[in-house]
């Protein structure tokens, strides 16, 4: 999760250069990875984190970054919960 956490930060310094509104919503998926990391494991986080921005890059709309997606977290959840 360093790692992640580290080239999210790199992410969020590019990408407000030119959205700078967008700051607070990265910060809110960032916690949202992180938590999701303490309950269920890293890689729980990390699949949410490459589903989540799978389909955010297919349709920005249906993907806001302060908003969860539930069906993902969820599945990500249980995916780690059944590891754990």
């Amino acid at each position: 999760m360093d790692a992640w956490h580290s080239a999210f930060t790199v992410f969020v310094a590019i990408y407000t250069e030119r959205l700078l509104q967008a700051g607070l919503a990265l910060m809110k998926h960032s916690a949202t990875v992180q938590n999701l990391a303490k309950m269920a494991g890293k890689y729980a986080a990390l699949q949410y984190d490459t589903a989540f921005r799978k389909l955010r890059e297919n349709n920005p709309t249906a993907a806001p970054w302060d908003v969860p997606h539930t069906e993902l977290y969820n599945k990500a959840l249980d995916d780690g919960l059944s590891y754990i």
